[in-house]
């Protein structure tokens, strides 16, 4: 019987897929992190992207002495990665500043794009005008948040993500109890069909 109850603990611990709780708890933790403390995450995030562009930088730079015909285009482009990372490391802060504000530009030309884009519809006869603007606007006000205030940004969107990986651990850990749940079932009645049957007493 103790044979059983081990087999069963075992098949129901491979049929809900329990490879998915530690990645869970490390979400969930690393949203806590990120809610509560979100200067430190943003400096975290720092060194841990100038470490990956200076591994990039360094791959590029092997690559590009292995190959004949692509060191033309990626030595330049091993020392530009090598050369952010560095600068990630130096002045982290600064570096997400300069990242955070050219997307800013490039947030506020899509808007600009999606305006125009908008009045080209309005002319048209076109229904959904209102709808392109409106999103439009709404890009054109976060691009110069992020201009003018770049590091509260970066805080903000830490905090955000934060909050995304918290949603996202509550939510993939409900589904493992539902899994936990819809498991038990059969596996009661497989007990049901193991348990063997006492044979009957004769009567006196």
């Amino acid at each position: 019987m103790k044979r059983n109850k081990s087999k069963r603990r075992t098949n129901l611990f491979i049929g809900i897929g329990w490879g998915s709780l530690l990645p869970t708890v490390l979400s969930a933790v690393i949203g806590i992190l990120m809610v509560s403390v979100p200067e430190g995450s943003l400096q975290a995030f720092c060194i841990s992207a100038g470490i990956l562009l200076a591994l990039s930088g360094a791959v590029f730079l092997v690559v590009s002495f292995l190959g004949e015909g692509t060191r033309f285009f990626l030595v330049p482009l091993s020392a530009a990665v090598i050369a952010l990372a560095v600068w990630l490391f130096a002045d982290g802060s600064g570096a997400m500043s300069a990242i955070v504000a050219i997307f800013a530009v490039f947030l506020l030309l899509r808007a600009v794009v999606g305006l125009w884009g908008a009045l080209a519809v309005k002319r048209s006869g076109g229904n959904w005008w209102k709808v392109q603007t409106g999103g439009s606007l709404i890009l054109a006000v976060i691009a110069v948040v992020f201009l003018f205030r770049p590091i509260k940004s970066l805080h903000l969107l830490m905090v955000l993500i934060g909050v995304f990986l918290l949603f996202d651990a509550i939510m993939e850990f409900l589904s493992l109890l539902r899994g936990i749940a819809k498991r038990r079932v059969p596996l009661k009645e497989e007990v049901r069909e193991e348990e063997p049957k006492q044979p009957k007493q004769p009567k006196e």
